[in-house]
């Protein structure tokens, strides 16, 4: 076996006149290697060692053109792969030489390929990419029991992306900004079976529902050792018997207790608190519960007569505290020398209910309580789930974008909300009855949709879909210039003009110009030297999601005057803000050139700017003719 390098260094060998190979001497070059040894080699196989290796790099960015971290870049084949820094910068280090196809991928983002990359000997080839962001959607539903109530408090999550939230007190949720894709979506809570429904679609802009019916992960505990035979409690407060499953409280005055065996109800034992003037009880746990299933607790009781007082209460919630205002209490018993059963119903508001049993001596002088025959029982489902509902749904435009920020509300009850980014919203706890429900939103007509329901436990359904007011997009005014224009010091030359200066840097002056225009007999001019400023007009009536284009014509006093058309898609007024999306830089001369830009409206408003530089220290005349802004 020969195996051969390509860089000109020395080769491996080994020398063997077996077939197949034994085991035997090793070269390097010259000289033999007595250590070394390879077994279960034919003779004429050859492999190259190939150590010629090159570099790629380059670097992520977003479709804003900012940098993105935490995205891998891969090749293939081979699977080489590196992820970006704070920078967006990447570096895949010994690439073996050849051609690849190079990916770019990140949550929340389009994965973009790039193919036919040749990778050279000791070269770094550059590979850059821009990632446009994934559409988003979202998932929605509500999560309840097996007995139909609802669930507060259960995680819902996805697999990929492990976007998560947990159900409101009506069992409803929703998960918004999910990237467009085919998920598993799960649903957990403590003391239930998790439930996974695979294969859901989001799509961008729209809305999945997932609706779940949790079980319980065990059965209902129940209470143990309600007949006290497996232990008590005796002073000074510690378990008489090994495997009692009670707790003590006191509440008022100094009490003992003990276990019973000549007053006992059935068997040997019965639990009992004793002394004069005291308020004093046990408590226990119950595990299990299905949240909005009644639960019965009884106990037996007696006393030495009618002084000794008796309750038998629950906490739905499970909370170990006897004075709670969450413990639900049965009526007064006072049975005297009797066994008498007391009991108390109440839904469960948790996995985990409390049964208290509380005693009291209404006398300066011993007596005492006796308890025994302690049990719970689950009765099912009987009305104790939620005594409120929900409305929710979706706001879009005529065009069917979402719309973020609309309010939605009642005509009675006060109940109101704003929509989500995803145009969705939620108005919990609204108390069952009729309402009419309206959604508004600045720049568009409001809808009102009647004689919507809502029932206790249930989510009711109300989407909305508005138009923008005005009936049709404004456009720009004044875009000849014709109308009107800015004239030192800063005001309109002529009554009707629709624009706006502003000035980002420099000191500039403006004018209106009758020598120079593009078209009739009056442009646009700014002067002066080194500066950057512009105007700017509002237009109203936009449809958010449509796509608008600015256009506007200029020319300079000679190549040092630059110029942009941006517009904000928010309807800002500020040409520095990071919503103004500009056009590429133009540098017309002295002919008159047209420049666009085209956006995406996000709001009813959008915002045209018109941007021109002076870069030298020498006066330098702008001149902007024929704007428009157009819809689709």
């Amino acid at each position: 076996l020969k195996i051969e390098r390509t860089d000109v260094q020395p080769v491996y060998r080994y020398a063997s006149n077996a077939n197949p190979y034994p085991g035997g001497g090793a070269w390097v070059g010259n000289n033999q290697q007595p250590s070394w040894d390879l077994y279960g080699c034919y003779r004429g196989n050859r492999v190259a060692v190939v150590t010629d290796v090159g570099t790629i790099s380059g670097n992520v960015k977003n479709s804003s053109g900012q940098n993105l971290q935490g995205a891998t870049v891969a090749t293939n084949p081979a699977g080489h792969s590196a992820t970006t820094d704070a920078n967006g910068n990447y570096t895949i280090t010994n690439v073996p030489v050849g051609t690849y196809s190079v990916t770019a991928s990140k949550i929340g983002y389009q994965s973009v390929t790039q193919t036919g990359k040749t990778v050279s000997k000791n070269q770094t080839t550059t590979v850059n990419f821009t990632l446009t962001p994934t559409p988003t959607g979202t998932i929605s539903g509500n999560v309840k029991n097996s007995s139909g109530v609802n669930l507060q408090g259960a995680t819902v999550s996805t697999n990929p992306g492990d976007y998560s939230t947990t159900t409101d007190a009506n069992g409803n949720y929703t998960i918004a900004n999910v990237p467009a894709g085919t998920y598993s979506v799960t649903a957990s809570k403590n003391g239930y079976n998790s439930s996974t429904q695979t294969g859901k679609t989001v799509s961008g802009g729209q809305t999945t529902t997932c609706n779940f019916t949790l079980t319980p992960s065990a059965p209902f505990s129940g209470l143990a050792n309600g007949n006290f035979e497996g232990g008590f409690f005796n002073d000074p407060d510690i378990d008489h018997q090994t495997g009692n499953s009670w707790h003590r409280f006191s509440l008022d005055g100094v009490s003992k207790s003990g276990g019973d065996y000549g007053v006992y109800r059935s068997s040997h034992w019965s639990q009992s608190i004793y002394e004069s003037s005291w308020t004093a009880g046990i408590y226990q746990q119950c595990t299990n519960a299905t949240v909005g299933n009644n639960y019965t607790a009884s106990v037996y009781v007696r006393g030495s007569d009618t002084n000794v007082k008796f309750w038998i209460g629950i906490d739905p919630f499970g909370g170990t505290n006897a004075a709670s205002p969450n413990v639900v209490w049965s009526s007064q018993a006072a049975p005297g020398t009797t066994w008498t059963q007391i009991s108390k119903q109440v839904a469960a508001q948790s996995s985990t209910i409390t049964v208290f049993i509380k005693a009291q001596n209404t006398v300066a002088s011993n007596r005492y309580a006796y308890i025994d025959d302690a049990a719970i029982v689950d009765d099912g489902p009987g009305g104790g789930g939620p005594t409120t509902g929900t409305i929710s749904g979706n706001v879009k435009d005529s065009g069917g974008q979402n719309l973020s920020g609309a309010t939605v509300s009642t005509d009675i009850g006060g109940y109101t909300t704003t929509t989500d980014a995803n145009g969705n919203y939620n108005l919990v706890n609204v108390a069952p009855g009729t309402y009419d429900v309206t959604a508004v939103k600045s720049g568009y007509n409001a809808q009102t949709q009647t004689g919507k329901t809502v029932t206790a436990g249930q989510t009711t359904t109300v989407n909305f879909t508005l138009t923008p007011s005005g009936g049709s997009f404004s456009g720009i005014a004044n875009g000849n210039f014709e109308g009107g224009f800015f004239n030192d010091p800063d005001v309109d030359h002529q009554t009707g003009n629709s624009w706006h200066r502003f000035v980002i840097s420099g000191v500039s002056k403006s004018g209106g110009d009758y020598g120079v225009y593009r078209s009739s007999h009056w442009s646009q001019t700014i002067y002066e030297s080194n500066w950057t400023a512009g105007i700017y007009q509002q237009a109203t009536g936009a449809t958010v999601g449509s796509t608008y284009t600015a256009s506007v014509y200029v020319r300079g006093a000679d190549s040092n005057v630059k110029f942009w058309v941006g517009i904000d898609p928010y309807g800002g007024t500020n040409p520095s803000s990071a919503n103004v999306q500009w056009s590429a830089q133009c540098t017309p001369g002295t002919t008159w050139t047209q420049i666009t830009k085209q956006v995406t409206a996000q709001s009813s408003t959008i915002t045209m700017f018109i941007k021109a530089q002076n870069t030298i220290a020498s006066n330098r005349n702008a001149w902007i003719d024929d704007a428009s802004l157009s819809a689709p």
